[in-house]
């Protein structure tokens, strides 16, 4: 058949069918005549993919045949699938004639429907299990009828079929269709959410352990936790604040680069500095082109637009601070403004969509009043100095008067007038404003700060004012990105490569930051009498040696030779300093952190002489699972239940699991690429029976935790166009973390179950008084573990045999269980 639109396809094979009718079909004519047809010009399956009789090799121990031959397995790529049996045209199928009904339970058609339905049904959904396929087709080549073999979590009894009852059927309703059973149909999961729609999404029992138990929190163990609160607000608190030049110039972690950037920011300064200042005065002098690091591009007369790039929490607003306190120092006169504006508080910078003219006029408007209460003398709303920085309208506005209104009062109304109507507008006004002053040749240097902490959207409007003002005004506008949207920008077109220099901040070391901040509290303890009264008050009459005490520890123990706990705050935190200093803070003061049981391993390390003393990782786990709690509540910790699961419809366990070990997959790839687009990793989960709509809340969740990222939208929710990588943490999770005792042990309360028996279980055992805390913990967590096991293996011996399955798909939960309990572990799993 030629090239033909799916309604001239079905309605050249209506009028086929009735120039046949009454006439004997054996399969291949149905097959040649109407399915491939139908497969290839009405559904738009690549004929050369169509797979005919496919070897299926029997696996199931019931299976009395060794090998069977599928009719069609379907693809389009590696993920979109489609089982179809064929049955030749005489072999019409017992459907209702009396009200076609669209959809129908596939148990009442296989029981119900006669034994030509029943046994087409049952062999397509045999040849899905044996090939890892869910979604089936049977057909004699003008009645279709379609389903799935299975559906995680949702009994095969309560499956739906949809039915096209002829031809005239599907032509009558084409769209629908396709929309079934296309390839696009299949990748947007439409067949598989109708076929689990109904009560069967809806668990009988869904419930977790710390539902049933009373709140609490741990006594005893971390006896100093409030004046600990003190000290790492001391040690980890706002460090970038103007306020604390002190603590920026202590605690500033540098780098040759970012040496090198300071160098090249102060160039920028140097080089657009007056005629007139002392030599001393300037990092390079305008007349020594020779030691310029510029073209001519980027020299006074045409402003500068630079760029702060990194990672969120790689240090750039450090850096910014850094550079601010250096220029003031460097040029304390009146020679220079420089003006520095924090954009974190904008009300719209986590907003997808705003108005973009009402952002750019406020962040206008902060320069301005910055501008007015640092530097009164150049304030920009002195009046006289209004009539300087509007001179050129002045001019224009003076030169359309009558000469009769010119040098009159009327002249000066309308001049005050005109300054008012622009200070309407902050843009405009900021725009003649450090263009006044660069016609006083005074240099201006704006900072952008935490420009990075908005949405993409946010940042590309803020750079594109940066450069506007850089372009019109000849000041240099520094403005911090994420290196995402840089990236983006310069490929998407909103980047003029041509009109900024770029500074690339990488986040300095993890452990040297926090040792600095440490020795930056205990000396401010020492020096500070504000703080010092604030830190006693705090102790409550504990020793105040005792706490400086735990905090060389914890440096020793957390920041030394014993990596256990550093590899995993590295690990869990990526590149964001911010975010590991986080994880610290949280073990030092958790009420779950068991001082002297530290101080004990401690001196023991000391005694021994050993170099690489260090809090055991289940102890750090333990007290950032828990936090103020008794136990862990994955809304009360940074650490996420990658388990976890919805109490309001049925979802597999394993859905966050099965797409880090996809990217794991992807990242391994000779010769490939990390990234993976959002529509990818949903299709090849949706090939093995996970709805769409929870893989992307999924999704979402694992980049919330920082365990997956994305290079085209920082932060989610993403779309399907957008891609996603596996990132230190997840990586981190799916090899050390998920085989972590206590992680495990920790999540036995607060993993929604869907077995009634099992949460009883895990009850009794929490509340068995015969047994030690540990003894109870360690029962749980076999029993947890048991469940999850047969649910991954039901789950898993639905998609056929191990050969069948996906090459980045491989089970987990055994492995953890035979690690924790060896054989014996194997033995529970097989008990009823």
């Amino acid at each position: 058949m030629a090239e033909v639109s799916p309604t001239e396809a079905i309605n050249s094979l209506i009028r086929r069918a009735a120039s046949l009718s009454g006439q004997p079909l054996n399969e291949a004519a149905t097959r040649l005549l109407f399915i491939n047809e139908v497969l290839a010009y009405v559904l738009d399956w690549p004929i050369e993919e169509f797979n005919p009789e496919e070897y299926v090799k029997a696996w199931a121990p019931t299976d009395t045949k060794s090998r069977e031959w599928l009719d069609y397995h379907v693809h389009k790529g590696e993920t979109i699938r489609m089982v179809v049996e064929a049955k030749r045209a005489g072999k019409t199928f017992q459907l209702p004639s009396s009200k076609k009904v669209r959809k129908l339970p596939l148990k009442q058609l296989r029981e119900h429907h006669g034994k030509i339905l029943s046994d087409a049904i049952s062999q397509a959904q045999k040849y899905c299990v044996g090939v890892g396929t869910q979604a089936f087709v049977v057909t004699n080549g003008t009645q279709w009828i379609a389903s799935l073999a299975w559906a995680h979590n949702i009994n095969a009894e309560d499956l739906q079929a949809i039915v096209y009852y002829d031809l005239d059927d599907i032509s009558t309703n084409l769209q629908e269709f396709v929309d079934y059973l296309s390839p696009g149909g299949i990748a947007d999961q439409n067949l598989m959410s109708t076929a689990i729609s109904g009560r069967s999404l809806v668990p009988a029992f869904a419930k977790r352990l710390n539902e049933s138990l009373s709140p609490g929190a741990p006594t005893g163990k971390n006896y100093l936790v409030a004046p600990l609160t003190v000290l790492m607000g001391i040690c980890f608190g706002d460090l970038t604040s103007a306020d604390h030049a002190e603590m920026l110039e202590r605690c500033y972690v540098s780098s040759e680069a970012t040496d090198e950037h300071l160098k090249r920011l102060e160039s920028f300064v140097g080089y657009t500095l007056p005629h007139d200042l002392e030599p001393t005065a300037t990092k390079l002098r305008r007349t020594d082109d020779s030691s310029a690091p510029f073209g001519d591009s980027e020299r006074r007369g045409l402003g500068a637009s630079l760029l702060v790039i990194g990672r969120a929490g790689s240090g750039k607003s450090t850096f910014l601070a850094i550079t601010r306190r250096r220029l003031s120092a460097h040029h304390k006169d009146n020679s220079r403004v420089l003006l520095h504006v924090d954009l974190e508080p904008r009300t719209q910078t986590h907003a997808e969509a705003f108005n973009h003219d009402r952002l750019v006029d406020e962040v206008c408007a902060d320069i301005l009043v910055q501008a007015d209460e640092t530097y009164v003398e150049l304030s920009p709303f002195e009046h006289n100095l209004l009539r300087e920085i509007f001179a050129g309208e002045i001019r224009r506005m003076r030169a359309s008067l009558p000469v009769s209104l010119r040098d009159t009062a009327e002249e000066d109304v309308r001049a005050d007038s005109l300054i008012q109507d622009h200070l309407k507008k902050p843009a405009n006004h900021l725009k003649a404003y450090l263009g006044y002053l660069d016609k006083r040749d005074l240099t201006a240097t704006v900072l952008l700060d935490n420009v990075d902490r908005g949405t993409p959207e946010f940042e590309k409007v803020v750079f594109q004012l940066a450069q506007t003002l850089a372009r019109n005004t000849n000041a240099t506008i520094v403005t911090s990105l994420r290196e995402t949207t840089y990236e983006s920008g310069k490929t998407g077109g909103f980047l003029d490569v041509g009109r900024h220099t770029v500074l690339t901040i990488s986040p300095p070391p993890f452990v040297e930051v926090a040792r600095r901040r440490f020795e930056y509290a205990k000396k401010q303890l020492r020096t500070d009498g504000r703080l010092a009264r604030r830190f006693e008050r705090a102790l409550a009459g504990a020793p105040s040696d005792r706490v400086l005490d735990f905090a060389d520890i914890l440096s020793e123990m957390v920041l030394g030779e014993g990596r256990g706990i550093q590899e995993c705050i590295q690990a869990l935190a990526g590149t964001n300093v911010r975010r590991a200093l986080e994880f610290l803070e949280d073990f030092a003061v958790s009420p779950n952190t068991e001082l002297d049981r530290l101080f004990r391993e401690f001196r023991h390390g000391e005694k021994h002489q050993r170099a690489d003393v260090g809090a055991p990782l289940e102890a750090f786990l333990r007290s950032v699972m828990r936090m103020g709690s008794l136990r862990y509540s994955e809304g009360l910790s940074k650490i996420i239940n990658i388990f976890q699961v919805a109490t309001m419809v049925v979802v597999s366990h394993f859905t966050a699991l099965r797409i880090l070990q996809l990217l794991s997959w992807q990242a391994r790839q000779p010769g490939g690429t990390a990234d993976m687009a959002v529509k990818s990793v949903t299709e090849r989960l949706g090939a093995i029976g996970h709805a769409s709509g929870h893989v992307a809340s999924t999704l979402d969740r694992l980049g919330r935790y920082g365990l997956i990222n994305s290079l085209s939208k920082p932060e989610p929710p993403w779309r399907a166009t957008d891609t996603v990588r596996l990132g230190a943490a997840g990586r981190y999770y799916l090899d050390v973390l998920i085989f972590n005792r206590e992680y495990i042990r920790g999540l036995t309360d607060d993993t929604i179950v869907y077995d009634v028996d099992v949460f009883s279980s895990l009850e009794l055992m929490h509340r068995d008084q015969n047994r030690t805390w540990l003894e109870r913990y360690e029962e749980k967590t076999r029993t947890l573990l048991i469940y999850l096991a047969r649910r991954e293996r039901n789950e898993l011996n639905r998609l056929g045999a191990p050969g069948k399955r996906p090459a980045w798909l491989s089970p987990l939960v055994e492995a953890i269980g035979q690690r924790f309990f060896g054989g014996a572990f194997l033995q529970g799993l097989s008990r009823k």
